[in-house]
């Protein structure tokens, strides 16, 4: 605080004036720095955490410490009873049967070879002078593996010709008479379609890229290069790329989607910078009542792409809170736009991170785990639509008007740029969007079924770092799309691209989603 004396007044009382104006300007601008160190502080913990911290959102060292649980969503999905009424932190003892230990058998389809270990000729004698007599025998299973076998396909093409006329007799027809060539998923390509599956399996399902594939393959005597492997992957795809088209018409007639997206690095890419972010989007629906993927590339993180395909829909659309959805879908009348209660709550969680004694955190935490609880006692006792419905308005309902009004106080007590209230700013701005489950029984709480689709492409993408062109990440889209939609089916996905292709290769024709995995396997036609 600095006055020029010169400029003071001689009057006592205005004197008092200015002092106590200034003090409060002072006491202001120290309460503004204090909540600035604070925020710092917090931003500190917060980046510490996401760099040497756990990424899951489990707790493991904080309940022991702290004697309680907080993580209620994720206990309460393994609950088999109704939580208790009693206001409690601590979690019940559940009974329990011991399981059994030892190994587990081998499956039955596995192929056996069985090996002798005899005692010598010699000692099947007994002392007495009589032959030992075989009364049983001792028997252990071990497990071996042969390492993948690679082989040749050689395909003879006899050819025919007539040494009496040489051909003359007819010459509408050809001198030479050989079978055409066999139709191909990788036009003059050296690999097979079997191949093709092995190795498209490899990158999109185990994260393997084609460059670690190329270095395995040359242990073996085979040189490939890892542009052989990419460009015939991108040549294969171009053979789905109606599929993966028809998918997504069809799933865009569904009643209820997820969405959700995560980067991309992709190179060459028109008019931008190598190292600038691009996305895969992820649509999770129903076509026909079965579980459908759709994995698609985009250059920008803007849902506008997004605006023709939502053309006719009618149902709903659940997301996180990214703010181009927002812009996207609130013009479409037709159109529900639902939240996720994961993503209100992890940045509570992530409070409580960094403070595990934040009681406003914890109580929120706290009770969006009890609605978690009411999913699961649905899930546990197969509820119907309507029960499930009525579940949600007796149980559910009751619970989110008391959320609804602590953050209606909370929120005006709180600075704004804290991390409590930013966990308030986000959970207020999706308030209307997270009360529509309360009406829709066939809504999840999150959508956390869409990022479970994400996470073998990030898992993936940690592995291979980018994509070498706008083809190839468009091509990665697809074959994810194929490769995921075979893991929720239950079907090995090495099976279903190999079935696929030799479909393909039998009857060349335009593939459509009726060529989507099937529980029982791809019925070839």
């Amino acid at each position: 605080m600095s006055l020029d004396l010169n400029s003071l007044p001689d009057d006592v009382e205005e004197l008092k004036r200015i002092i106590i104006l200034e003090n409060n300007k002072y006491q202001e601008e120290l309460r503004l720095q204090k909540q600035k160190e604070s925020e710092h502080l917090d931003q500190i913990e917060r980046l510490k955490i996401q760099l040497f911290g756990r990424k899951t959102e489990k707790w493991s060292q904080i309940e022991k410490d702290q004697g309680f649980l907080f993580n209620e969503i994720e206990s309460s999905l393994q609950e088999d009873s109704p939580e208790p009424e009693e206001e409690s932190l601590f979690s019940p003892v559940k009974s329990h049967t011991r399981k059994k230990t030892g190994r587990k058998p081998f499956p039955d389809y596995f192929p056996r070879i069985e090996i002798l270990h005899d005692i010598p000729e010699i000692d099947k004698t007994c002392s007495c002078g009589h032959e030992l007599t075989r009364i049983g025998e001792d028997k252990s299973e071990k497990l071996d593996i042969i390492p993948a076998k690679i082989q040749g396909e050689v395909h003879i093409r006899p050819k025919y010709a007539c040494k009496h006329c040489e051909g003359t007799s007819d010459e509408t027809l050809p001198v030479v008479r050989i079978a055409p060539v066999p139709h191909q998923i990788a036009e003059k390509s050296m690999l097979s379609s079997g191949f093709l599956a092995h190795t498209l399996t490899q990158k999109f399902a185990d994260a393997l890229p084609f460059y670690r594939q190329a270095g395995i393959l040359q242990r073996s005597g085979v040189d490939i290069s890892r542009s052989t492997l990419s460009n015939t992957a991108i040549q294969v795809f171009e053979k789905l790329s109606p599929m993966i088209e028809d998918v997504r018409r069809e799933l865009f007639k569904s009643k209820y989607l997820q969405i959700d997206e995560t980067i991309l690095q992709v190179l060459n890419e028109e008019g931008k910078l190598n190292t600038s972010k691009s996305y895969m989007w992820v649509i999770r629906g129903f076509i026909r009542e079965k579980p459908v993927v759709l994995y698609h590339y985009e250059p920008s993180r803007s849902a506008k792409f997004l605006e023709e395909w939502i053309q006719g829909f009618e149902g709903i659309i659940q997301t996180d809170g990214f703010e181009s959805y927002d812009s996207l879908l609130k013009v479409k009348s037709k159109i529900l736009h639902a939240g996720c209660w994961n993503h209100a709550r992890r940045r509570f969680f992530e409070i409580l991170k960094i403070d595990s004694k934040n009681v406003q955190a914890e109580w929120i935490v706290k009770k969006i785990g009890k609605l978690y609880t009411i999913e699961s006692k649905a899930k546990v006792e197969s509820l119907s639509s309507e029960e499930h419905l009525k579940l949600r308005q007796s149980e559910s309902k009751p619970i989110v008007d008391e959320i609804r009004s602590w953050m209606n106080k909370r929120i005006v007590e709180v600075a704004p740029k804290s991390s409590m209230g930013k966990a308030l700013s986000y959970l207020s701005g999706q308030w209307e969007k997270l009360l529509l489950f309360l009406d829709h029984p066939e809504l999840q709480l999150d959508t956390n079924l869409v990022e479970n689709d994400i996470r073998p492409f990030v898992i993936g993408r940690k592995n291979w770092l980018f994509s070498g062109c706008p083809q190839g990440a468009t091509a990665s889209a697809g074959f994810y799309s194929l490769i995921q939609n075979a893991k929720i089916s239950g079907i090995d996905p090495y099976a279903y691209l190999r079935d696929l292709f030799k479909s393909w290769e039998t009857i060349p024709r335009s593939l459509s989603c009726e060529d989507l995995p099937k529980n029982g396997g791809l019925v070839v036609r």
